[in-house]
């Protein structure tokens, strides 16, 4: 019996099938259709798993996979492709399981796309909406809510439709340096032919001109007041969604004692509490404290556990009550600490704050409102 032979597009094909989908994107979505000139399409049979390959330069494209996708199927692949780079998905990755990560991206494109009508998702395609809505859109988030240790790599048992990889000798400010003017000569284009819904509008607000989320403004925070900010820690880019999580590039000294006072007045549901206390323990990992105190708090401190080792922190919440900020700081002192910094998640629901320590506080806070002192970030 012969071996049937896979479908595969030939060169001369792809070529016609890529100028056709740019052009149909141009028109009916002219935001994507610029963007998708901005980038080489070529096809590479080495690809494993047959599918697609971006790094922000080239988009690179297994002649099975395409032969197998409708005209549909096509225009929603280009635009998911430009889609990776423009929210510098490739960049914020951050030494994180690269699989993993990619399912996370490819949830909150995947939703992006559908819900702008922009061709049909190939099958393979994830498509999540419960992991979209816990993790509130930002692909950090979703990262830390897939599971960790699936045997194919990561993602969870979720399928990919196409992998990303950095560009070689490509620096991040260079790739910056041609996204972002990309992005703002799309973003006219769409103007210009009338065709920008309130969903591109926001996701370039997201590419371009988001302001740093809480992770950032928590490692900053962390930096500066456990080593004077005396490390190299990677900035931010400017075109991303949302920051990812930070390793300084040097390591000077052991620091002293940090303590993470957690709320337990039962505000702070489990995905927020696991999505703090993943970020808390990789800065803890940078910083390397002599100590960390894990206070859990009510009306009282019902228990402090110490670890000298970041990776024996563990959540355990045994009581429930109401809300009292005061009895931190007293049993701080009680216990003879002297801590570099206080870190509290809480959703500041209380009014009794005590005096402020002498040492700095960061509020965590999952709602709006702001403590009389320390500094508050919102981690909604």
């Amino acid at each position: 019996m012969s071996k049937v032979k896979t479908k595969r597009i030939t060169q001369a094909d792809f070529d016609q099938l890529i100028s056709r989908t740019r052009s149909i994107l141009t028109l009916e979505h002219p935001f994507f259709g610029v963007l998708s000139f901005g980038m080489d399409h070529v096809l590479d049979d080495r690809i494993d798993p047959p599918t697609a390959c971006v790094n922000g330069m080239i988009v690179r494209y297994h002649p099975e996979f395409v032969a197998s996708l409708s005209k549909d199927e096509m225009l929603f692949l280009v635009a998911h492709e430009c889609m990776h780079p423009m929210l510098d998905h490739i960049g914020r990755v951050r030494g994180r399981d690269p699989k993993r990560w990619n399912i996370a991206c490819d949830v909150v494109v995947n939703d992006f796309l559908i819900k702008d009508k922009i061709g049909r998702m190939p099958q393979g395609g994830v498509l999540d909406p419960d992991l979209m809505r816990r993790g509130n859109g930002v692909v950090e988030d979703i990262y830390e809510l897939l599971p960790p240790d699936d045997p194919a790599g990561g993602g969870g048992g979720h399928e990919q439709m196409d992998s990303m990889e950095p560009a070689d000798d490509v620096t991040d400010g260079e790739m910056d340096s041609k996204w972002k003017p990309l992005i703002l000569q799309a973003l006219t284009a769409a103007k210009q032919a009338g065709k920008m819904s309130d969903l591109v509008k926001r996701l370039v607000e997201q590419a371009v001109v988001t302001p740093p989320d809480w992770r950032t403004l928590m490692t900053d925070w962390m930096t500066r007041v456990t080593t004077g900010d005396q490390r190299t820690w990677s900035r931010p880019s400017r075109r991303m969604a949302a920051a990812g999580m930070y390793r300084p590039s040097t390591y000077s000294q052991i620091i002293g004692e940090i303590v993470i006072a957690v709320d337990c007045s039962g505000s702070i549901n489990p995905d927020t509490l696991n999505m703090f206390m993943a970020h808390v323990t990789e800065l803890c990992r940078d910083v390397q404290p002599k100590l960390i105190h894990l206070a859990y708090f009510h009306e009282t401190v019902f228990r402090v556990d110490s670890y000298e080792n970041v990776d024996d922190v563990s959540i355990n919440i045994t009581e429930s009550g109401g809300t009292a900020f005061s009895p931190i700081f007293k049993r701080i002192d009680n216990m003879g600490l002297d801590p570099v910094c206080c870190v509290v998640l809480t959703d500041l629901e209380c009014y009794d704050y005590g005096v402020e320590p002498a040492y700095p506080v960061l509020w965590a806070s999952t709602t709006d409102k702001v403590a009389p002192w320390g500094r508050t970030i919102s981690i909604k």
